[in-house]
């Protein structure tokens, strides 16, 4: 764990206190008022000084107002700026922690680099850091300027902030001081995963990219790692193994299934005699064909046929739906059953969910093999994503995989989120196709409410969505407003997911 100290944040004003400002105006006006020359009845005539009263009180209530909306917005770019000073710091001390040859310069290179990607588009936004390498310490200080358009009434223009960290890198990304993270990545390998990601590649080799990344600043080569991640691929459905499907259905992998029709049975077959069509002289030349008429009893048919369990996972209903209990009476996933094995293992996405592991070959190989292809079952995703991180489910969940109880000191359970569009497919329906517990966005809200109640940090990354209502979704998923991205090319999504990367970091704060 790298050790972070805030050393200081906040903000000063370049002109004065408002109510300075507002005094200094007032005198102003008075000295106006005092004409020389003029007689002494019309400097004490008060005749239309209310109108000028009001003008006055309403300029500044006006003012102290809007004063409030600038005062709200500082406090926002504050925690901006600090977040952004504290993950820079981390990727210039894991940098160089990372580097064999320790190169401080190219260390502080890529902190400069991640902060300026990610403060650039404020105004006035700079940093100064360095490296003392015989402390190992680095120390980065940042400033911007705030501009007021309502303070500016009263004579404030702007609002500068400034903050400083600092990150002793002897104890190093794997922890420390039993510091952990258990993090899930809900990874979209939809059809439009396939499409252009801005710069000539594929949105799925952006999202590969930028998820192998995270899982080598999360799992760093040297030191024992703290963190443990999970992969939940989704598409139409989640992909689970043969073992989960049984646990999470309560059913078998195979089984006979017995059918019983109704057929029809016992024919009785009766006929009318022949007449005659014709005669001739008395004698018949032609006749009629018999009738006949066949009638039938009712009997029952049965049928035994193999039925296999698939690893498709559509969403779980009733009181379980949205609570992330772990699988069993009442909460068990509605089974469906193929005709062939072949057809029951034949999901997308191809690959199955990886519980929480620190086998960077498992995480990174998987990433490796995803493909886009299929719907958008978000709700799905989110689900499992949490699942892996629920200590519910700790029973299935095994070995290196268990999930840690929520209220475990220093542990963050984090669930990170992506899509490139609108959840748009869903299967818990009535007999008339109607939603019996909402659609897929609502499903998945509902979802993320859960675990934020239960004190998971939820972060939420739209890669090139075109769709607000897409964009709603993931903004009402995530914990709060800076946990929600949006990243418009491989650039940005890289960034985006270098960022959470640290902000996951379990920190220790000194002061």
């Amino acid at each position: 764990m790298l050790q972070i100290v805030h050393v200081m944040s906040g903000w000063k004003t370049r002109a004065g206190t408002a109510k300075g400002r507002i005094e200094a105006g007032l005198s102003r006006f008075r000295a106006a008022c005092a004409i020389p020359g003029a007689r002494a009845p019309f400097l004490r005539d008060d005749r239309g000084t209310v109108a000028v009263i009001f003008t006055l009180v309403a300029f500044v209530a006006v003012a102290l107002a809007g004063g409030a909306v600038d005062v709200g917005r500082t406090y926002s770019m504050r925690t901006k700026l600090q977040n952004v000073l504290d993950a820079a710091t981390l990727a210039t001390a894991s940098a160089y922690l990372a580097d064999p040859n320790h190169d401080i310069n190219k260390a502080l290179a890529q902190g400069r680099q991640f902060f300026a990607s990610n403060m650039g588009q404020d105004q006035g936004a700079s940093m100064t850091s360095a490296l003392d390498a015989m402390s190992q310490t680095v120390a980065m200080q940042a400033q911007m300027n705030v501009t007021t358009p309502f303070l500016s009434m009263v004579g404030i223009n702007s609002l500068s902030l400034w903050a400083a960290t600092e990150v002793a890198t002897q104890e190093s990304l794997s922890g420390g001081a039993g510091a952990e993270v258990e993090i899930s990545l809900m990874l979209d390998t939809t059809g439009s995963m396939g499409q252009d990601s801005g710069n000539g590649t594929t949105k799925m080799e952006a999202l590969k990219q930028a998820s192998k990344t995270f899982v080598d600043i999360l799992l760093p080569d040297v030191g024992a790692p703290k963190a443990r991640i999970a992969l939940a691929p989704f598409a139409p459905y989640v992909h689970v193994s043969d073992a989960l499907a049984q646990v999470a259905t309560g059913q078998p992998l195979v089984k006979d299934v017995t059918t019983t029709t109704t057929v029809q049975c016992n024919p009785e077959t009766t006929c009318e005699p022949a007449t005659c069509k014709q005669y001739k002289k008395g004698v018949c030349q032609q006749w009629n064909q018999p009738v006949c008429t066949t009638t039938y009893s009712q009997c029952d048919s049965t049928s035994t046929a193999t039925a296999y369990l698939s690893r498709c996972m559509i969403e779980r209903t009733g009181n379980a739906a949205f609570d992330g209990s772990g699988p069993g009476d009442g909460a068990y996933f509605t089974p469906v059953w193929k005709s062939s094995e072949s057809a029951a293992k034949n999901c997308t996405p191809g690959q199955t969910v990886v519980p929480l592991t620190r086998d960077k070959f498992v995480l990174k190989s998987t990433i490796d093999s995803l493909t886009a292809s299929g719907m958008t079952a978000g709700h799905l995703g989110t689900a499992w994503a949490w699942y892996m991180l629920s200590p519910d489910w700790s029973g299935v969940f095994t070995g290196e995989s268990t999930p840690k109880p929520y209220a475990t000191p220093k542990l963050k359970k984090i669930a990170v989120l992506m899509t490139d569009g609108e959840y748009n497919t869903y299967y818990a329906k009535d007999g008339s196709g109607t939603a019996i517990q909402g659609g897929s966005p609502e499903q998945a809200v509902s979802l993320c409410g859960g675990m934020k109640l239960q004190g998971i940090e939820v972060f939420t990354v739209g890669f090139k969505l075109d769709s607000q209502a897409a964009i709603d979704t993931l903004a009402n998923c995530a914990t709060d407003a800076d946990h929600a991205f949006l990243a418009e090319d491989a650039a940005q999504l890289a960034s985006v997911f270098r960022e959470i990367a640290f902000r996951s970091v379990p920190l220790h704060v000194a002061k």
